[in-house]
């Protein structure tokens, strides 16, 4: 949720599990790469359809993840050798 509450992923996850939080769909409007003080990430933007607490509706959601390597590199599942190491999400 957009709170300004850093969500662990455990909790997120759970929300998803029992149907607090129901994505539906999302568009993406852009991604580009970039980097913060040298390190890489990506910054994206998309519109998604969710149900959040009952309500449904369609969030113009901004997206800034930050991109590590991946010790399990080239495996199945990260097959580019990254991972999101932390995603920030807010509205634009």
């Amino acid at each position: 949720m957009m709170t300004g509450y850093p969500r662990p992923k455990v909790e997120w996850l759970s929300d998803i599990r029992d149907g607090t939080l129901t994505y539906h769909s999302s568009q993406v409007v852009s991604a580009e790469p970039g980097s913060i003080d040298g390190f890489p990430v990506v910054r994206g933007r998309a519109r998604t359809n969710a149900t959040v607490w009952g309500v449904r509706g369609t969030w113009n959601l901004q997206i800034l993840g930050y991109v590590v390597p991946d010790s399990s590199a080239r495996s199945t599942r990260s097959p580019t050798g990254w991972r999101f190491s932390r995603l920030d999400a807010n509205r634009f």
